[in-house]
């Protein structure tokens, strides 16, 4: 099989990662200044601007990699790359007046006061043109399995601190962490929740994750459920009590956080005690702190090995990122061995 490598001096906060040649970005007087000094200062003020470029970056490989893909399959069947393409996109079948209907009546938010005879033309052309590129997606992701493509290219990553009382299922020093950021009023935060769970479930032992709390201003009742939440832990209960909460996210007030205690079978005594005495606020705190340094803004927030991806991830999307960081190890792993 040939393989295809592309690659970019390296990010700072790396984590185990491929190792990188120093690339200076200057000196003064005897003193030598790397990139990648240079770059840990400036990902210490905004980490945007990083994440900005290893995006740009990434499309620009992975357009690279299809390129060079289609270009040798063509090749091989005697024709030019339009012609595979038009080939690829000729067996899927066109959008329906049914399916640009349907588009339209769940989309009326962004389409305003226009009629559907005014928009159909014009959704019907969307929806063929993403048909048609999810039928090439998936065409160049079946080339890639006949061919090595190896991604050097390093994304930035931030130092998450973590700590032994913060919430967490697997291994500590599995090969993926997954510290999520959450408000327990956050409608996206409950359909996390359930993505993490089959993640754990599908992943095993290769992927840890840790759960903080990011309680929202904006969310009256989600403060004193987190501190609710801590008083479980405090009790060895966390995710029955954690798990419970999401299930009552509407309905977060004092009782509610009373009856969730009783129904996980917590010592009510100790349990009422914590939260009046509010025992887990420097916890709360805490997380809070630490989501604020990491540049958390809203919920959920996730750093996956400290990639920082912020919004609801699906299963599919935060399963390829663990497939990508996991396919990272294996690759550094095999470099290791043949120095």
């Amino acid at each position: 099989m040939a393989a295809l490598v592309l690659t970019a001096p390296g990010w700072p906060e790396k984590t185990k990662a491929l190792p990188s040649a120093v690339v200076q970005a200057g000196s003064v007087g005897a003193r030598t200044i790397s990139l990648q000094e240079v770059d840990a200062r400036a990902m210490a003020t905004s980490h945007k601007p990083f994440r900005a470029l290893y995006d740009a970056r990434r499309q620009a490989f992975d357009e690279i990699v299809a390129d060079w893909l289609l270009l040798k399959e063509a090749k091989r069947r005697g024709s030019s790359v339009e012609e595979l393409k038009r080939q690829v996109v000729s067996g899927r079948a066109p959008a329906t007046e049914a399916d640009a209907e349907l588009w339209f009546n769940l989309n009326r938010d962004q389409v305003g006061k226009t009629s559907f005879a005014d928009t159909k033309g014009s959704v019907l052309k969307q929806l063929n043109a993403e048909s048609e590129a999810a039928a090439l997606s998936a065409f160049v992701a079946s080339l890639k399995k006949a061919t090595e493509v190896h991604l050097v290219l390093e994304p930035p990553r931030l130092a998450v601190r973590t700590s032994e009382t913060d919430p967490s299922q697997g291994p500590v020093g599995a090969p993926v962490e997954i510290v999520e950021f959450f408000d327990y009023q956050c409608p996206f935060c409950a359909k996390v929740s359930p993505t993490l769970a089959k993640i754990r479930e599908v992943y095993g032992d290769r992927v840890r994750v840790v759960v903080r709390d990011y309680a929202l201003a904006a969310h009256p009742n989600a403060r004193i459920a987190a501190e609710a939440a801590d008083c479980a832990r405090r009790q060895g209960k966390f995710w029955p009590y954690h798990e419970r909460l999401f299930a009552n996210a509407g309905k977060l007030d004092a009782n509610v956080l009373r009856q969730i205690a009783a129904d996980t079978r917590l010592d009510l005594e100790t349990f009422d005690g914590c939260v009046t005495q509010h025992l887990g606020a420097v916890e709360v705190d805490r997380d809070i702190a630490e989501g604020t340094r990491l540049g958390v803004h809203g919920t959920p927030t996730c750093l996956i090995n400290g990639r920082f991806q912020p919004g609801a991830l699906s299963f599919e999307a935060m399963s390829a990122l663990i497939d990508e960081e996991l396919e990272r190890m294996k690759s550094a792993g095999a470099a290791a061995a043949t120095r």
